[in-house]
């Protein structure tokens, strides 16, 4: 025997063993990663509705209005809507 070491199922199988271990402690530290960009996406959407919302209004008169609660009330319509009603998504 040299210095290569042996290539078995014992040393392969201990090798995928540690891969699955580091993917699965990887996954366990980062559960949100991947909502991270939805949630940005999201925090963009709002922020367009909420500045078109405000181009919209009278510019000449106070306005006093939360973009978050009324862009909430439509995403509450759109997920109650059912059949002709969701309609409403296509807008």
């Amino acid at each position: 025997k040299g210095l290569i070491p042996v290539i078995d199922m014992t040393n392969i199988s201990l090798l995928l063993t540690l891969l699955i271990l580091r993917t699965a402690v990887e996954s366990i530290a980062n559960p949100k990663e991947k909502e991270q960009g939805h949630i940005q996406t999201l925090a963009t959407a709002n922020n367009e509705f909420a500045f078109n919302l405000l181009r919209k209004l009278d510019s000449s008169k106070n306005v006093f209005f939360s973009p978050f609660s009324v862009s909430s009330v439509f995403g509450m319509l759109f997920y109650g809507a059912r059949g002709g009603t969701a309609e409403v998504g296509l807008v």
